[in-house]
């Protein structure tokens, strides 16, 4: 939990592989965790280190409106209806194809954050700066397979600080 970089399991990474295309993000963003907790002297159990971690990088969510956020178009699910993402977020964004965001991680661009979710035993998604991995937003649920409408206006709060 302190190098948390789940994968998409029940949605679009069900083999371990699947994340491959983002898996240097994902080794930056455990790195960076761990320094995280070890600079913040960060203790207790799983659960109050993700809270620690979220609130950390919750602080940092108002650069996201400095970018186009991406949003792959088969991460988040069956139930994912971009007109309500788009309604409920008043920043630059962008549903795309998966292949934006890895060319952007291969670019280590500095144009765009990606949305991506962590569906596994629990619910997590965090945006991620493809240019280093280091992730400016996280928020966590005990389950549930889809980013609620509630959720995204918690994220925009967020991003509005």
């Amino acid at each position: 939990m302190i190098a948390y970089a789940p994968t998409n399991h029940w949605v679009d990474e069900n083999e371990l592989t699947d994340c491959s295309w983002r898996v240097r993000n994902m080794l930056e963003g455990m790195i960076q965790a761990i320094d995280i907790v070890q600079k913040n002297d960060m203790k207790g159990s799983s659960l109050k280190l993700v809270n620690g971690l979220r609130e950390y990088y919750n602080a940092k969510a108002p650069i996201i409106k400095k970018r186009t956020l991406l949003i792959s178009e088969t991460s988040m699910g069956g139930k994912f209806k971009p007109q309500d993402f788009q309604a409920a977020y008043p920043f630059k964004l962008e549903i795309c194809k998966r292949e934006k965001i890895e060319k952007a991680i291969a670019d280590k661009s500095t144009d765009y954050y990606y949305l991506q979710p962590g569906i596994t035993l629990n619910k997590s998604w965090m945006v991620v700066d493809p240019s280093n991995g280091e992730v400016v937003y996280f928020n966590y649920a005990m389950m549930g397979l889809n980013i609620r409408d509630k959720e995204i206006k918690e994220m925009v709060e967020f991003i509005q600080k």
